[in-house]
């Protein structure tokens, strides 16, 4: 995500020609955003809407790597950009940069990536195709 688009709270329309200059503009400034999940999220979420990933060590070995090697890090930790109030989104500065071609799915494809699932991040502009891509991996893994 972009530092500035995703972290401002000001209204959208304000916001629109910054988002389409980011979006047509590479070499911008990125954030990772973290909004942990409270409480169980089988309540918030029905079943067809969320997946549940089964990781060796190894996977989860790398699937941490690459998070944290996107990280901008000071002293081995990561960069605060910001907080939001009242929402528990937390911005930490990345070391990638966003647009048209690297999106957050494409982000969110080279994790799963990292992490074992054979998730093609060139082909996962939308959220709707890093999930396609999931459940494919996951028929494939059951497959005898």
């Amino acid at each position: 995500m972009t530092s500035k688009f995703f972290i401002d709270t000001s209204p959208m329309e304000k916001r629109i020609p910054d988002g389409l200059r980011a979006f047509f503009w590479p070499g911008n400034a990125s954030v990772v955003m973290l909004d942990p999940e409270t409480g169980d999220p089988s309540r918030r979420f029905p079943p067809a809407a969320r997946r549940t990933l089964g990781l060796t060590p190894d996977g989860f070995a790398g699937l941490t790597r690459r998070v944290e090697g996107s990280l901008s890090l000071i002293e081995g930790r990561p960069r605060l950009s910001v907080a939001r109030d009242g929402d528990g989104a937390h911005f930490f500065a990345s070391r990638e940069h966003f647009w048209i071609g690297y999106l957050c799915n494409s982000w969110t494809a080279r994790v799963l990536n990292a992490g074992g699932l054979p998730v093609r991040p060139q082909r996962a502009e939308t959220a709707g195709e890093v999930i396609a891509a999931i459940d494919r991996a996951q028929l494939d893994t059951a497959a005898p």
